[in-house]
């Protein structure tokens, strides 16, 4: 909020805004509910939970899914987003 140098409720605002926008974007040109269940393979509350031990969680996911024949990385498909390896 004070990089944006807006208070709370506007910052709220923006949010439910983004969050709008995005949904709206997914169901028209995706068909999909981005709030569905079935569009996530794990989901993890890192406000109860440590973001060091999330991190363990999300690569034990990954190294159980390539025992299983899965070739699967932690930042699989982020290789051309931002924040995501090049």
């Amino acid at each position: 909020m004070a990089r944006e140098g807006i208070d709370r409720q506007d910052a709220i605002s923006r949010l439910r805004a983004s969050d709008r926008a995005r949904a709206d974007y997914l169901q028209r040109y995706h068909g999909i509910n981005w709030l569905g269940s079935m569009l996530y393979d794990l989901v993890i509350n890192t406000e109860h939970l440590p973001v060091p031990t999330a991190v363990a969680i999300v690569v034990r996911a990954c190294q159980t899914l390539n025992e299983r024949g899965n070739n699967v990385t932690p930042l699989a498909g982020m290789e051309n987003k931002p924040g995501g390896q090049s």
